[in-house]
């Protein structure tokens, strides 16, 4: 499931009036080489 998903199924429910979505990439940023390779093994 993609986060764009869960973030309108939590909107969804009822009484939830807002979110706030963080995405942290403190890992992969932490090792340049490997994220840069994955970057481009997507493309």
């Amino acid at each position: 499931m993609h986060a764009k998903e869960i973030i309108f199924k939590l909107d969804d429910i009822e009484g939830v009036y807002r979110t706030e979505t963080m995405i942290s990439l403190e890992e992969s940023l932490n090792d340049k080489k490997r994220l840069m390779h994955t970057i481009f093994n997507e493309l």
